[in-house]
């Protein structure tokens, strides 16, 4: 009773990879729990969160001003006869 098995039934040990983990994009630091992601959508750690540590291009200036300009209609003054 020599049983011959398949070689094709049995599976394949294929080592199963780790998801790489995200990485400061200045000091290329690997991000824990703890992540900071600017506006520019990209990520940082503790140190480089705030957009002056780490040259953000993205416009806070005109973003602002669009904010004020929508929350803040202009309001037209009415022309009484007398």
């Amino acid at each position: 009773m020599n049983e011959v098995k398949d070689p094709e039934s049995n599976p394949v040990c294929v080592p199963v990879q780790k998801p790489k983990r995200m990485r400061c994009l200045l000091c290329k630091k690997k991000l824990k729990m703890i992540y900071f992601t600017c506006k520019c959508k990209n990520h940082f750690c503790i140190i480089h969160q705030n957009p002056h540590t780490h040259n953000c291009l993205y416009d806070y200036k005109k973003e602002r001003e669009k904010e004020i300009e929508k929350n803040n209609p202009k309001l037209e003054t009415k022309l009484v006869k007398i």
